[in-house]
């Protein structure tokens, strides 16, 4: 009934919930534009969706925080920088450093992890504590401190080195020899 239209649109159009721009040429709702409803929706302060904290269907999902557990006293996670992936690296790589020591295979790193100083109880003996200059801050700068690892490094990439220029001569005279 196109009166009733015209008569509901007068009554939207004077209190400004539509304008005519909404309404097509006989008087209802046009849908190809946009919804009248939903136009009015959008400028309604009931219908403001900014002013939400968050959707009302959707569950709020809780921060759990992340800890080792009641077991470890709920330590927080140390915040890992360059210098504790380096340390973590260079524990990894431990197999390396020493010859005359063998490690399993490291496990899989966990995700919290700390690290702490090892303070010399007062039943130990003088000379088998570390000098002020002998401590580091981290175990990079440890093992670079340390003269015989330093020495059979040194010793083991002079090794390799001359091993790969033993192959490179032999390859470059054979391949002399085939010309």
């Amino acid at each position: 009934n196109p009166s009733a239209f015209s008569a509901l649109n007068e009554r939207l159009l004077s209190a400004g919930k539509v304008r005519h721009s909404d309404l097509d040429s006989i008087g209802k709702p046009s849908i190809g534009k946009g919804n009248a409803i939903i136009e009015a929706q959008k400028r309604s302060s009931l219908y403001d969706t900014s002013k939400l904290a968050a959707d009302p269907l959707i569950a709020e999902k809780k921060e759990i925080a992340k800890t080792a557990g009641k077991g470890w006293f709920d330590i927080q996670p140390l915040k890992i920088d360059s210098k504790v992936k380096a340390d973590i690296r260079m524990i990894q790589m431990r197999n390396y450093m020493d010859p005359k020591r063998f490690y399993k295979n490291p496990d899989k790193m966990v995700k919290i992890l700390h690290t702490g100083t090892v303070i010399e109880g007062p039943h130990e003996y003088k000379s088998a504590r570390l000098t002020n200059r002998e401590r580091k801050q981290t175990i990079v700068e440890e093992i670079l401190g340390d003269k015989k690892i330093k020495d059979y490094s040194r010793r083991k990439f002079m090794e390799i080195q001359s091993e790969k220029g033993n192959k490179r001569k032999a390859y470059k005279s054979s391949k002399k020899s085939k010309k």
